[in-house]
């Protein structure tokens, strides 16, 4: 049995404010009064956006470059989805600001009733598949995009999907050690900067061609992306800024 948070699907980076701050490494959004981009981070300065999750301010800054809306949107058959009745993650306060340095990000607390926590972000029930049609004839110049914060010693696991089902995954962990899902343990791998930082929003890339996705299937997965935390009661998941982009 399932359990929706409605509740997440806000603290999911719907939230739309003006706030920005140049000391977060994500860098701060541009103005979209001025519309000036000078202070856009790298990672905004791609094309070919399709937001996963993403703060308001940062989605503004590149609204032009939106080919598909992927967060939760009830209307469009997405959901931040928690996974069994026993509430397998809590919502966190999501406190400070999020990976561009704006209000409002994801964070789930580890609950792990049943020595185990997941959820996902889901698919709409048809998904416009011919606008993934750059990615699968590209796949070297597109790029899985996602910000994370947490604690020393904590990993989590989170799979990325492409459009041929359940066997078109791409899993990773982020975070500091590793976690163990189903009897298998997962290392957590380096972001980008290549070192882990307790407490800090960390920036991890993953090239599409090297993830092995497949985006020219016509069968979407039921999700898009999901993440597992395994037994750790307590654990601190914190999302923001997934996207796949073109640079």
């Amino acid at each position: 049995m399932k359990k929706y948070f409605a509740v997440l699907m806000v603290v999911a980076g719907l939230l739309a404010v003006s706030c920005g701050k140049d000391d977060n490494k994500g860098g701060s959004t541009k103005d979209p009064q001025t519309q000036d981009d000078s202070n856009l981070p790298a990672s905004l300065k791609g094309t070919n956006y399709f937001p996963i999750i993403l703060g308001g301010d940062a989605a503004e800054a590149i609204k032009d470059k939106i080919v598909y809306d992927l967060r939760p949107n009830e209307e469009a058959g997405r959901r931040l989805d928690v996974w069994s009745a026993g509430e397998t993650y809590t919502a966190g306060e999501a406190p400070g600001t999020n990976f561009y340095g704006e209000i409002g990000y994801t964070q789930l607390i580890c609950a792990a009733p049943d020595k185990w926590s997941g959820g996902g972000i889901t698919n709409a029930p048809a998904a416009d598949v011919a606008k993934f049609a750059d990615i699968a004839a590209h796949p070297d110049q597109y790029y899985f995009h996602v910000g994370y914060k947490g604690k020393a010693n904590e990993a989590h696991l989170l799979r990325a999907f492409g459009l041929n089902g359940s066997n078109d995954v791409y899993p990773f962990a982020v975070g500091q050690g590793s976690v163990n899902i189903d009897g298998t343990d997962y290392a957590a791998v380096a972001p980008k900067d290549g070192a882990f930082e307790a407490g800090e929003w960390l920036e991890y890339e993953f090239k599409i061609s090297d993830m092995g996705l497949n985006f020219a299937g016509t069968a979407p997965d039921t999700y898009i992306l999901t993440f597992l935390s395994g037994n750790n009661p307590g654990a601190e998941l914190s999302l923001d800024a997934i996207f796949i982009y073109k640079k």
